[in-house]
């Protein structure tokens, strides 16, 4: 008799478990990365939004890994370590999340240069939702020049996350559905 993940044997329970514990680890690190303050000469409330990328791979290849409730939760995160205002993030990543997700048979079959343009297309609107919302709700813009910067290095810095999360799917059981 097969349990309820179509498995009987607990060390290959285990296994499966083990597997989607590094996805989920990775993804955190990621998400950790994002909130966490570093800084470079220069280059003050720049950096690359590890998060987005991920979100865009996984909603395209394994939308079960970041689930509606869990991008909602990083976003308040997110909202509250940056001073956005509360939410803010959270309906970003929201909206992103459905609209790959929904695009995703499209997405799937795309050599890498096409995948990047889309997220870059992706990371340019999120951007620009996002600065507007902003503006609707706080009465000004932040510093256009840092968010510009900070788009261009997350298109930049695409490629070499991507690998990451290739090298971390490749481990993950299949799964009824999902690539």
């Amino acid at each position: 008799m097969k349990t309820f993940v179509g498995l009987n044997d607990p060390s290959e329970i285990a296994s499966r478990f083990f597997r989607f514990g590094i996805a989920v680890i990775v993804l955190a690190f990621l998400v950790v990365l994002n909130i966490v303050p570093y800084f470079l000469d220069g280059m003050t409330g720049i950096k690359p939004d590890l998060f987005l990328i991920a979100l865009f791979y996984w909603a395209t290849h394994r939308p079960s890994l970041v689930p509606l409730w869990a991008t909602f939760i990083v976003g308040l995160i997110f909202d509250s370590f940056s001073g956005l205002p509360l939410g803010l993030s959270s309906f970003v990543f929201i909206l992103i999340r459905k609209i790959v997700t929904s695009q995703r048979n499209v997405l799937l079959g795309q050599s890498h240069l096409v995948f990047w343009a889309a997220f870059s297309f992706v990371c340019l609107i999120m951007n620009a939702v996002k600065l507007g919302v902003f503006w609707l709700l706080a009465g000004y813009l932040p510093e256009l020049e840092n968010i510009v910067f900070s788009v261009l290095l997350t298109i930049a810095v695409f490629p070499s996350v991507i690998m990451l999360l290739i090298l971390t799917h490749r481990y993950l059981p299949l799964s009824d559905g999902e690539g």
